[in-house]
């Protein structure tokens, strides 16, 4: 080990393992201009994504909470159009897409929760993959289609889909993880149709999939994460894109806990670099047979929600970006993994709360350059472009065509005017009127009113509302009382379900609406339930159950109590026991 990578080793954010290469002084990660917001949140931004057009030399860049919404930019991060609705259906709710590009057009893969009621208790609908088509050139969209819902509870939104596709069998590889907390995969053909049945990849637990596509040996590369009774997993499969066979099952690590992959293929090397974290992350070579091959850095860099790499066929290097400080942070790899550079803020928006979920994609064969895209204070997607090597000019992107921008992927944005809201309340997005902490309280715009006559600055989550009423007076044709006050349209999250006055009051039960950060504790929720973020108790499997702190796991039982050291800790995957203050707590599987 050189000298320079001592001096490397001993920086405070970044560990790295160095293997077979010292850190190269020549390597030299640049941002291209500044990062900036490209589309603003409804009223928040979690998943983003982006990925590159190399005929039209334009990135896609999209992002979902609540609508799947796209922008157009060069390869500086310049923005080509406005931006424009992929997915945006009334009474449904988007999260966490992932975008790739293959035969001339974009594919966006995204959850949604339009699936069949999966607890008749509650009403609840369970989520579903959905895909659709972009394409630069044409400003067409292709169908809406569901593709992924599987099992007895449909998929788990807070997991991204991914997407590889493959140049020789023209099929893509969706794959995501169900609610059951299993990794399943489909394919589709070239213009995101789906091929046969949905099939399991991870045969058992697991969570977290990423694929890419090996095209010397046609087949798509998927590591995932999981857990036995004993420790948390990293599992690598090879799935044969002709057929969509599992050809075989890799352990690649083991740890006390697993979280978010990411999948690349390296060509220079002809092998896969992947990356997880367990805490720290780590990147690892798996061979194309599915071999580990090494274990190549292991660092700070990154999150448990937030990680991801690319490579980029120019530069014959990689980028790892993650979770860092308040911006992204990350380093680049050569070919097989490892570093040859230090961790750095890849980003410099003006963030105040952070920069989150970050995703990294390749300008493709065009330029030594990658797009980042991340959840700007949780409040926008922002993008920042980043060259290597010398700040040579990046390629020119086609003339943008016309209709993109103007709503063509779907229904019009959210009306910013509601007409006179009583005393207290503001617009909402979808309709009708909200209180001004709501989520769906317009930002701006609207007409009249009091306390904000229809105007809201961005505001913190609301709190938990109250029990539903059963009475608001008699609401205008077409809308219904709201559990929160006012009036909103009958298929509205807060619709009141029973009661109400004209216009119905008795509605069908919507999807959940978008959450506001979990409440801590709620009591002592009944056997098979937990605290909700609204307030008493709901099943664990709820959208709108608490995902951490207590009261937020169901009770163990049976051989679950084994090794329990008091009342009040919690179970981990691996068997471990922590107690509810702990750090790893939030991803315990039960309370004892």
């Amino acid at each position: 080990m050189t000298r320079f990578c001592l001096r490397r080793l001993a920086l405070p954010l970044l560990a790295v393992v160095c293997a077979l290469l010292p850190l190269r002084a020549e390597a030299q990660l640049s941002r291209v201009g500044n990062s900036k917001a490209v589309i603003p949140g409804t009223p928040l931004v979690r998943g983003t994504d982006s990925a590159y057009d190399p005929a039209k030399n334009v990135f896609l860049v999209v992002y979902a909470y609540g609508p799947v919404r796209g922008i157009f930019l060069d390869a500086s991060g310049n923005a080509l159009t406005p931006y424009f609705d992929i997915s945006h259906k009334p009474g449904m709710f988007a999260h966490y897409p992932r975008v790739i590009y293959g035969n001339g057009k974009f594919l966006v893969a995204w959850h949604e929760d339009d699936g069949p009621v999966v607890d008749p208790r509650t009403g609840a609908r369970g989520n579903t993959v959905h895909v659709r088509t972009v394409a630069y050139e044409t400003s067409t969209f292709g169908p809406d289609t569901g593709v992924g819902f599987v099992g007895p509870s449909g998929t788990w939104w807070e997991a991204a889909p991914d997407i590889a596709y493959s140049e020789q069998t023209k099929v893509y590889l969706v794959t995501w993880q169900s609610l059951d907390n299993r990794v399943y995969g489909r394919r589709l053909d070239a213009n995101g149709q789906p091929i046969g049945s949905a099939f399991e990849i991870s045969s058992g637990n697991g969570r977290d999939p990423s694929v890419a596509w090996n095209p010397n040996t046609n087949e798509f590369g998927v590591t995932y994460s999981g857990w036995t009774a004993q420790n948390a997993t990293v599992m690598f499969a090879r799935v044969r894109a002709t057929d969509g066979a599992v050809l075989s099952r890799t352990l690649v690590d083991t740890q006390a806990n697993a979280y978010i992959t990411d999948t690349a293929f390296s060509a220079a090397s002809g092998n896969f670099v992947i990356t997880y974290n367990f805490g720290l992350t780590r990147v690892t070579e798996i061979g194309p047979a599915g071999q580990v091959i090494a274990h190549r850095v292991t660092t700070s860099v990154g999150g448990y929600d937030g990680l991801s790499i690319a490579y980029n066929p120019l530069s014959t290097t990689l980028l790892l970006a993650g979770h860092y400080t308040f911006q992204v942070g990350g380093f680049e790899l050569n070919s097989r993994g490892v570093a040859i550079t230090a961790a750095q803020e890849l980003t410099n928006g003006a963030a105040k709360k952070g920069s989150f979920y970050p995703q990294v994609a390749s300008a493709a064969d065009k330029a030594r350059a990658w797009s980042v895209t991340f959840s700007l204070d949780l409040g926008a997607a922002a993008q920042q472009t980043i060259r290597t090597g010398p700040a040579v000019a990046l390629p020119t992107a086609a003339p943008p065509p016309s209709g993109l921008g103007s709503s063509t992927g779907g229904t019009p944005p959210p009306t910013a005017s509601c007409g006179t809201p009583p005393s207290g309340m503001v617009c909402s997005i979808h309709g009708g009127f909200v209180p001004p902490n709501h989520p769906d309280a317009v930002k701006s715009g609207g007409s009249g009113g009091s306390t904000g006559g229809g105007t809201t600055t961005p505001a913190p989550p609301p709190p938990p509302p109250p029990p539903p009423a059963t009475s608001c007076g008699t609401p205008p044709a077409g809308l219904v009382c709201s559990i929160y006050g006012g009036w909103v349209p009958a298929n509205h999250p807060d619709a009141v379900k029973s009661g109400g006055s004209t216009g119905g009051g008795t509605t069908t039960q919507p999807p959940s609406p978008p959450p506001p950060p979990p409440t801590t504790s709620c009591g002592t929720p009944p056997d098979g339930m937990v605290c909700s973020i609204y307030g008493g108790f709901v099943p664990a499997n709820h959208p709108d159950a608490v995902k951490s702190g207590p009261g937020s796991l169901p009770a163990c039982t049976g051989a679950q109590l084994t090794g329990r050291p008091a009342s009040g800790w919690v179970r981990l995957p691996s068997g471990a026991w922590v107690p509810e203050s702990h750090e790893l707590a939030p991803q315990g599987v039960c309370r004892g």
